[in-house]
């Protein structure tokens, strides 16, 4: 792939995480991540029980993965947090006592605006209840917004790349 071919395909990344929201990001996040880590496990709802507050993890590191897609996160920032906080203690409420949480990463499309001071805040302050709350164990928190999702693209093979590229279609 040439530097002009990857140029497009930045552009129609980009073009894709504009349009993308809801269960759609969520798609993009999980084809990606399936490929840049055979051992992600995508967690896909299951009726009443839903994903347990989980949309993957991989299993050797301990990462588990919420997504969040909303249309705006500027406008919806006060829900970005509550529904950061909630996801977080049902994913500890609902999975800990079958694996070990070591890490969890909550993944916003910010649509490249980046994500505002308090949710950083919040994922800070997340670290701190844990710490103050679990002393038997402390996870660790990140959050991931679209440009480290793009780099994480531009380090698959270039099939790879080719093919999380064939979902752009409008």
């Amino acid at each position: 792939m040439d530097r002009d071919e990857r140029y497009l395909i930045r552009i129609m990344f980009k073009n894709r995480i504009f349009y993308s929201d809801a269960q759609a990001f969520e798609d993009l996040f999980t084809k990606i991540m399936r490929y840049g880590y055979p051992e992600f496990r995508a967690v896909k709802p299951q009726g009443a029980f839903g994903d347990k507050k989980n949309d993957g993890y991989i299993i050797d590191t301990g990462v588990f993965y919420q997504v969040y897609g909303p249309e705006d996160i500027a406008k919806s920032i006060d829900k970005a947090i509550s529904k950061l906080k909630e996801d977080f203690k049902g994913l500890v409420e609902k999975w800990s006592d079958k694996v070990t949480i070591k890490e969890f990463c909550y993944v916003v499309n910010d649509k490249y605006k980046g994500a505002q001071v308090t949710v950083h805040e919040k994922l800070l302050e997340l670290n701190k209840v844990l710490d103050e709350l679990q002393g038997e164990y402390s996870i660790t928190t990140d959050l991931m917004v679209a440009n480290r999702l793009e780099d994480m693209l531009f380090e698959l093979t270039e099939d790879q790349i080719i093919d999380v590229k064939g979902i752009f279609i409008f």
